[in-house]
C-alpha cells in the first residue's frame, strides 16, 4: 500500500472539508506551514529538474541500447559484436553509477515533504502549488499570510524559474548517444510536456499573487518585500498570455487608490508595458487602461517623468481617435485634465496645442467631420512634420474592437461614424475644464473651423430636439463661450468670429436666451456681451421642477 505523505494528508483534509475552511486554514497557519512549503518549493524544483533529466537520459540510453542490440543480431561479424558488447556494458555501468550518485546528491536535500511517501519531486511540487493557491483564495484573513516576506521571497524566485526553456543537453551528459531524428522528436515531446506543466504551476502561483494583491493589507506587505517591482520584471520575462493576464490584474490591484505603489510601478517601467498590453487583443486590456488612465491623477514627480518618457500624452490622444472606445473618452479627458492641473501644465499644453495633436484631441466631437485648423504662424511647418514623423508612430494601437489604423493627417482627421449629440453630455464638462486650465490650448482649439461648424449644428439641434436637456445645452453653450473669448486672442480666431458671429452664432444665442432655465440664460447673456449686443430685458426666471 502506498504510504501517504504529509502533503497528501494536508491536501486531502482541505479538499474534503466543506465548512469552517477559514478556521481550518488559520489553524494550519499557526505552525507556519506556508513559510515551510514556500521554502522547500525551490529545493523541490531543483530536485524535479534533475529528476526530469535523469528520466530523459535513461529513456535515451534504453532506446540506443535496444537499437544496437537489433543491429548486432543482423551483423555476421562475431569479433565486432564482442567489442561493441563490451563497450556497451562499460557505458551502461558508467551511466548507472553517475545516475545513482547524482540522484543521492539531489534528493538528499529535498526535505521532509519529498522524502515522505512514494511521490516524485514534480508530484510534490504540484501539490505545494495547489495548497498555496487554495490558501490564497479562502479569505483575506488567510491570504494575508502569503504576503509575508518569508513566503513571498521564495515565490518570487520560483516563478521566473518555471518559465526557463529547457537547455540542450551537452555531449558530456549524453555520453553514449548520437542525435538522430527519432531522439530529437522524443526529446521535443518530453520537453513540451514539461513546459506545459511548468506553465500551469507558474500561472497558479501568479494567480495566488494576484489574489493576495486584492487585499489592501496584503498589498502593503507586498510593497515592503519588493513584489511590486517584481510584477513589472515578470512582464518582460514571462511571455505567456495566461501569465501576462494575471500580471496585469495584479498591477491593477496593487495600484488601486495608492499613490506610493503606483509610483513604484511607474518607476519600474510599467507604463510602456501596459501600453503594449493594451495594443494586444487581450480581453483584459481594460485593466491596463484603467491603470494608465489613473496615472495622471497622481502628482508624483517620478510618475510624471515616467509618463513623459513613455509618451503617455500621445498614447492618450490616440485613444480619443478610437470611436469604438467611446466609453473611455470621458476618462481620457479626465486624465488630461488631472495632468494639466499638475506642474506639467505648460509642457502638456504646448504638446496638446500642436497641429498634429488637435485633430486627435477634438476627434470625439468631430467624428465624421474634416478638421481644418488655421494657424497664425506657418514658419514651423517643417519642424511640425519632423515631430509628426517621430511621435505619431509611437502609439499605433490595434484594439480587438477598434476601427483599424487612424488616418493621421497633418491638418485634418476624418473618422467614419459621427458621434451622437447626446454623448456630448458626458464629454463636455471635462473638456471645458481642460480649456479653462489651459488658455493657450483654448486659443488653439478656437482656430478649428470644423469645431465651430459642428457647434453651430449642435446649437440648432439643441434648440429643436434637445430643448428639455438642460445639461447638454449648458455644456454646449459653455464651450461656445470659452471659444468665443479665446478666439479674440488670435488673428485667425477673430477672422472666424467675424465670418460666423453675427450671421450664425448670434441668432442661435438669442433664441437660447429665451429658455426658461437660469444657467442657460446667464451663459447666453455673457455671449451677447462678448459680441457687444445689449441684453434684452427678460422677466425673472424661477426654476421649474425637472428643468435640471
Amino acid at each position: 500500500m502506498k504510504q501517504k505523505s504529509s502533503l497528501e494528508n494536508i491536501q486531502g483534509t482541505l479538499s474534503t472539508t466543506t465548512i469552517l475552511r477559514d478556521d481550518l486554514c488559520r489553524l494550519f497557519c499557526k505552525p507556519r506551514l506556508l513559510p515551510r512549503i514556500a521554502a522547500q518549493l525551490e529545493d523541490t524544483y531543483n530536485v524535479a529538474e534533475k529528476e526530469w533529466d535523469f528520466e530523459r537520459l535513461k529513456e535515451q540510453f534504453e532506446r540506443e541500447l535496444e537499437k544496437k542490440k537489433k543491429e548486432k543480431q543482423n551483423n555476421q561479424d562475431s569479433n565486432i559484436i564482442d567489442e561493441d558488447e563490451d563497450e556497451d556494458d562499460e557505458n551502461f555501468e558508467s551511466f548507472n553509477s553517475q545516475l545513482n550518485q547524482q540522484s543521492v546528491t539531489a534528493f538528499g536535500g529535498a526535505g521532509v515533504f519529498v522524502q515522505c511517501g512514494d511521490l516524485s519531486a514534480r508530484e510534490v511540487m504540484r501539490m505545494m502549488v495547489d495548497i498555496l493557491l487554495f490558501f490564497s483564495q479562502v479569505s483575506q484573513s488567510v491570504s494575508v499570510h502569503l504576503a509575508e516576506e518569508d513566503v513571498m521571497n521564495h515565490l518570487l524566485i520560483i516563478i521566473p524559474k518555471l518559465n526557463a526553456q529547457k537547455e540542450k543537453q551537452d555531449n558530456k551528459l549524453l555520453m553514449f548517444t548520437k542525435p538522430n531524428k527519432q531522439t530529437q522528436q522524443q526529446t521535443y515531446r518530453v520537453d513540451k510536456e514539461k513546459e506545459e506543466e511548468n506553465l500551469t504551476m507558474q500561472v497558479a502561483l501568479l494567480t495566488s499573487l494576484r489574489t493576495v494583491a486584492m487585499n489592501q493589507r496584503a498589498a502593503k506587505m507586498l510593497e515592503n518585500c519588493g513584489a511590486v517591482r517584481s510584477v513589472v520584471d515578470f512582464f518582460n520575462i514571462l511571455p505567456s498570455s495566461k501569465a501576462q493576464n494575471q500580471l496585469v490584474m495584479a498591477a491593477y490591484y496593487l495600484s488601486y487608490l495608492n499613490n506610493r505603489r503606483t509610483e513604484i510601478l511607474a518607476d519600474a517601467g510599467i507604463i510602456p508595458v501596459l501600453q503594449k498590453f493594451v495594443s494586444s487583443a487581450s480581453a483584459l486590456a481594460q485593466f491596463a487602461l484603467d491603470v494608465l488612465l489613473a496615472l495622471p491623477s497622481y502628482t508624483s514627480a517620478v510618475t510624471r517623468q515616467r509618463m513623459w518618457e513613455a509618451h503617455q500624452a500621445q498614447f492618450l490622444l490616440k485613444l480619443l481617435g478610437r470611436h469604438q472606445l467611446l466609453f473611455m473618452h470621458q476618462n481620457v479627458y479626465n486624465a488630461l485634465r488631472a495632468w494639466l492641473a499638475s506642474a506639467d501644465k505648460d509642457r502638456l499644453s504646448k504638446l496638446l496645442s500642436r497641429r498634429d495633436s488637435l485633430p486627435l484631441l477634438l476627434a470625439p466631437f468631430l467624428a465624421g467631420v474634416d478638421i481644418d485648423i488655421d494657424d497664425d504662424d506657418d514658419q514651423n511647418d517643417e519642424s511640425q512634420k519632423d515631430y509628426n514623423q517621430q511621435q505619431l508612430s509611437l502609439s499605433q494601437l490595434s484594439f480587438k474592437r477598434g476601427l483599424g489604423s487612424i488616418n493621421h493627417g497633418f491638418h485634418s482627421l476624418h473618422v467614419q461614424r459621427p458621434l451622437p449629440l447626446i454623448e456630448w453630455e458626458k464629454l463636455l464638462p471635462q473638456f471645458e475644464k481642460i480649456l479653462t486650465l489651459s488658455p493657450s490650448l483654448a486659443d488653439a482649439v478656437a482656430r478649428s473651423r470644423g469645431l465651430w461648424n459642428r457647434l453651430l449644428l449642435c446649437l440648432g439641434e439643441i434648440e429643436k430636439v434637445y430643448a428639455n436637456n438642460a445639461l447638454l445645452a449648458r455644456g454646449v453653450m459653455g464651450l461656445v463661450l470659452i471659444l468665443v473669448v479665446a478666439a479674440k486672442h488670435t488673428k485667425s480666431g477673430i477672422e472666424i468670429l467675424n465670418a460666423i458671429g453675427e450671421t450664425k452664432i448670434l441668432p442661435l444665442v438669442q433664441l437660447m436666451e429665451k429658455k426658461e432655465i437660469l444657467i442657460i440664460q446667464q451663459i447666453a447673456r455673457a455671449l451677447l456681451r462678448e459680441f457687444g449686443v445689449e441684453e434684452e430685458t427678460a422677466p425673472e426666471i424661477i426654476y421649474k421642477q425637472g428643468d435640471l
